[in-house]
């Protein structure tokens, strides 16, 4: 793959866990830390905004 492939092609092939409620309490703070607008948008809605874990491989 080109290391100039878009983002989203790139995070597509990534492995992927979605953190359960104890893993998103423990981490939301960081994530709120690096973009302020989930805060923001996490009081707006009525959903709990999932997140999602990527890990980097080599392929």
């Amino acid at each position: 793959m080109s290391p100039r492939a878009p983002a989203t092609v790139l995070i597509s092939r990534a492995p992927r866990h979605v953190l359960t409620a104890a893993e998103r309490g423990r981490r939301w703070a960081e994530v709120v830390a690096a973009y302020p607008g989930y805060e923001t948008y996490q009081k707006r809605t009525t959903r709990r905004i999932p997140l999602v874990l990527l890990t980097a491989h080599d392929n």
